[in-house]
């Protein structure tokens, strides 16, 4: 599962931004990639939105 914004900006330096869609044209790309350290993380379908999302470990909201 990919869940991707972008910002795209112009040469006068104005910026947009938002969700990527599929289909979505994109000529350039930088991509941070992090390390997820310690418990394994487990996504779980969060009840008012219906998404899978990263489970709380603490149980807290």
């Amino acid at each position: 599962m990919v869940h991707a914004h972008l910002m795209l900006g112009d040469m006068e330096g104005m910026v947009c931004g938002g969700h990527l869609m599929a289909g979505t044209r994109v000529f350039s790309l930088e991509v941070f990639i992090q390390e997820l350290t310690g418990e394994p993380k487990v996504r779980k379908i969060e009840k008012t939105t219906q998404l899978p999302l990263w489970a709380n470990p603490l149980g807290s909201k």
